[in-house]
């Protein structure tokens, strides 16, 4: 289903299977990537058909951005990629904005440290006032808003998007 694709993020894919699954069950065309090159082609081949992105942070396979022309970015290791994807690519403070119009959800399994919530709130707060679609963030083990377990957060995050877009 081609209207409806959400490009998922993620370097380990049998971690999220299950809520893969209820992505597809509602119709959504999911399409997981690991590498800097796959994420790019992706984001081209389907950029208006992609309703959503979840991105992982620790993408252990991403040591650098250099096969999508992204240079002088430390990824340290892996660890930081996402946060990296992100800023360069997804929601860049200048140049090619091209993906900035596509809403994002961090789903990972690395608790934020205060750097990371920092870094989370200047690309929201810059997002905001160039009037973007939001980058929301779960946890994954942890929990969502009003205290639900993350993947009750994430079904309900799932199930609002899909009724937008009926």
């Amino acid at each position: 289903m081609e209207d409806k694709v959400i490009l998922w993020i993620e370097d380990s894919p049998e971690t999220v299977a299950d809520i893969e699954a209820y992505c597809v069950d509602l119709g959504f065309e999911v399409i997981m990537r690991s590498t800097a090159a796959e994420i790019l082609d992706s984001l081209k081949q389907h950029g208006k058909s992609i309703k959503l992105i979840i991105q992982d942070i620790l993408l252990y396979g991403v040591r650098n951005l250099k096969s999508i022309r992204i240079d002088n970015s430390d990824t340290d290791g892996g660890y930081d990629a996402g946060w990296v994807i992100i800023e360069k690519l997804l929601r860049p403070e200048d140049g090619d904005e091209s993906y900035a119009k596509i809403p994002i959800l961090i789903l990972s399994s690395r608790p934020f440290s205060g750097q990371d919530i920092r870094r989370l709130d200047s690309i929201k707060r810059s997002s905001e006032a160039k009037g973007l679609p939001p980058i929301d963030y779960y946890e994954k083990s942890g929990f969502g808003p009003d205290g639900k377990s993350w993947d009750e957060a994430f079904q309900e995050y799932i199930e609002e998007l899909n009724s937008k877009l009926k």
